[in-house]
């Protein structure tokens, strides 16, 4: 990034302030000796100077420092929401489109990738089994083209704030000068389900909502919830660890009617829906070939289906057509 040196800022801004305050002093000089202003009138107009100079006004010093500040935050988080280009907030879109690189998550939709000229974007790669070396990767070609005096996008799918590894990566950047920007996106904890037809709460059925992941540290399972029967549970990043995660559930007291579905590439154009139970999910995903991204519902209200009137909405705001095939088993 080419940056004006400190030294070079300083000294620039010093010389104006200097000649800024040496001319009216001057010239209130030379009044009072020719006895056009009073030294009580000189003194008044002097202070006023000074005031407006280095305490109310935007100086050269507030200027070069504001246009730092700009430079030094142009690494922006945007959160990607679920896929649909439709649900993109307008201030993702805007920093999609005025970014000189973007680097996404393979997860992202191509819907949304098409938003973004080839020759600016890099989506990541991160092989499984090998999570950390495709985010070390990812993270030094943001910086790589942050050097190259570029205005960087990194594109996180859903919400950066919510799995996804953003605090690591604001952290990475501020630890070498770089101020980021997170700009929040729709998440499918919220959205996926609703694209789905599927309420998270509804009255009498379910008053309380915990969502949660299956792709902690180390690769180990994330903590149960303990059964409710008024609890909605959402997983995030799950289906790789259904079979573990229903038959822990079970283990743990769920009935094993207790109702399942999974909305995968929730929002697209490839959505596809399918219900269960805890005791058959695992074999209707196998036999489906479940893939990520998905969201997994567990609760009384994944049985429930407004998506009637979650169509009606869909035909109204975009034009995909038809959501995929739904089982309901």
């Amino acid at each position: 990034m080419m940056m004006v040196s400190k030294v070079e800022n300083d000294v620039g801004n010093s010389k104006y302030i200097k000649s800024a305050f040496y001319f009216p002093l001057a010239f209130l000089f030379s009044a009072n000796m020719f006895g056009f202003l009073s030294v009580q009138m000189c003194m008044f107009v002097l202070l006023g100077v000074m005031y407006g100079l280095f305490i109310n006004g935007s100086t050269p010093v507030d200027e070069t420092q504001r246009l730092h500040d700009k430079k030094r935050s142009s690494i922006v988080l945007v959160g990607a929401g679920l896929g649909d280009p439709d649900l993109l907030t307008v201030l993702a879109l805007k920093h999609l489109k005025n970014a000189d690189f973007v680097v996404s998550d393979m997860l992202v939709s191509r819907e949304i990738l098409r938003l973004v000229d080839k020759d600016r974007l890099f989506v990541a790669n991160k092989p499984k089994g090998k999570a950390q070396e495709g985010q070390n990767e990812l993270m030094q070609v943001c910086l790589k083209a942050l050097k190259q005096g570029k205005t960087v996008v990194r594109l996180k799918i859903g919400d950066p704030y919510l799995y996804s590894r953003a605090t690591e990566e604001v952290r990475f950047f501020e630890a070498r000068g770089y101020k980021p920007l997170v700009v929040p996106g729709l998440s499918s904890a919220l959205t996926g389900p609703l694209s789905a037809g599927i309420p998270l709460t509804s009255r009498g059925v379910a008053d309380e909502v915990v969502i949660s992941t299956g792709m902690v540290m180390k690769g180990s399972l994330s903590r149960l919830p303990e059964y409710h029967t008024k609890r909605t549970i959402v997983y995030l990043m799950a289906v790789g660890k259904l079979p573990s995660l229903s038959r822990n559930m079970v283990l743990r007291g769920y009935p094993r009617d207790f109702p399942v579905a999974i909305i995968e590439r929730a929002t697209t154009t490839k959505e596809r829906v399918f219900r269960g139970t805890l005791e058959n999910i695992v074999r209707i995903a196998k036999i489906n070939g479940v893939v990520s991204p998905a969201v997994i519902v567990i609760g009384k209200t994944a049985s429930l289906d407004m998506k009637l009137a979650t169509l009606e909405y869909s035909r109204n705001t975009r034009d995909h057509g038809e959501h995929g095939d739904t089982m309901i088993v």
